[in-house]
């Protein structure tokens, strides 16, 4: 069976590769079958930007298709950049660029508490087969600003 993953994030396509290696499907990204497209992430949830990307490349390539959606939120930011997130810091703008915005944005922010990182997005969506990461994820963040 072949799965096409709806993104090119190069980094996603590797953990879904890593995640599914132990099962027959071959996991084929939008580069190696030559599909070239940009699907609008216009969505109000993670949910439904998935649902988008994963519908379009299955309508194009007849194929079944996988797709995830996620976002940075931050409680001391009200949740901010959240679904945006990347594109928060301007369109053209990478990871390093994305970090120092959300720096900048946290320099009058003082975090002194533990928490919990709760995965969003993943929904049983009918047809549309998702996961849901089940549990929430214990972290708690040590910033130094140099």
């Amino acid at each position: 069976m072949d799965i096409v993953i709806a993104t090119k994030n190069r980094g996603k396509i590797k953990e879904i590769r890593d995640a599914l290696n132990r099962i027959d499907i071959k996991v084929l990204s939008l580069d190696e079958i030559g599909l070239h497209i940009e699907i609008e992430e216009d969505g109000g949830t993670y949910s439904e930007n998935a649902v988008k990307k994963a519908v379009e490349v299955a309508k194009r390539t007849g194929k079944t298709a996988l797709s995830d959606d996620s976002g940075l939120e931050i409680d001391a930011l009200d949740g901010r950049p959240g679904i945006n997130s990347s594109r928060f810091a301007g369109d053209n703008a990478d990871d390093r660029e994305r970090n120092l915005k959300v720096l900048e944005m946290m320099k009058d922010k003082l975090i002194t508490k533990e928490g919990f990182l709760h995965c969003k997005g993943r929904e049983n969506m009918g047809r549309h087969q998702t996961r849901s990461c089940g549990n929430s994820i214990k972290y708690k963040i040590i910033v130094q600003y140099v």
